[in-house]
């Protein structure tokens, strides 16, 4: 009879059966701690067998890799980004920066960025998230945008965050009268108060 028992840093991580064997036994190792490969990548630890009535001792070591799996998401910095954008802004110009983090090791943590539809008034570099005015905006036509993004892990997880644009109004128009010359007459003497002529002006 032989007791069996596991020593080393990493041998709390797992346990083994049976503990305690009469001749020959094939020894199980069996995870006992959820295992996480972003902390910990491999496990050392060694494998005793003592006999109960002596001082004989075998023992082995055990080296175990963990495979890296793709078992995060995305996570955006916000939930929404709110920007406001005055309208006379030049096309070319960067907004923001959108960020989102991914917990995996390797090439699962690598995050890329894209619209869900392409707009035309906005561009998104898939590598640094920095959304980019492509063509101009007016605050008469559209006062606020609404962009869907989507942060996708080199596994292909995605996460769905969302950008509001809102235009700011800027004055950008100038009165404009409906005709170029108005023409009304009166009678010199005339005390009352009359009505020469109908003025009219639009603006913005």
């Amino acid at each position: 009879m032989f007791q069996v028992f596991l020593t080393g840093n990493n041998s709390a991580y797992f346990t083994i059966s049976p503990t305690a064997v009469q001749g020959r036994a094939d020894i199980r190792v069996r995870v006992a701690i959820p295992l996480d490969y972003e902390l910990i990548q491999s496990y050392s630890f060694s494998l005793y067998a003592n006999e109960s009535m002596s001082d004989h001792v075998g023992f082995s070591r055990v080296f175990i890799e963990l495979i890296n799996e793709n078992d995060n998401r995305p996570i955006f910095s916000k939930p929404l980004y709110n920007i406001s954008v005055p309208e006379n802004t030049e096309p070319g110009t960067s907004l923001l920066r959108i960020l989102a983090t991914d917990g995996d090791a390797g090439s699962f943590g690598i995050v890329r960025y894209y619209f869900s539809d392409d707009p035309d008034q906005f561009s998104l570099d898939d590598e640094t998230g920095w959304v980019t005015l492509k063509a101009s905006l007016d605050y008469e036509l559209m006062r606020r945008f609404t962009l869907t993004v989507l942060a996708r892990d080199g596994g292909g997880e995605e996460t769905t965050g969302r950008i509001r644009v809102n235009v700011v109004d800027v004055n950008d128009n100038a009165p404009l009268f409906q005709k170029e010359a108005y023409v009304g007459s009166i009678r010199e003497n005339e005390q009352a108060v009359q009505s020469v002529t109908r003025i009219k002006v639009s603006c913005c």
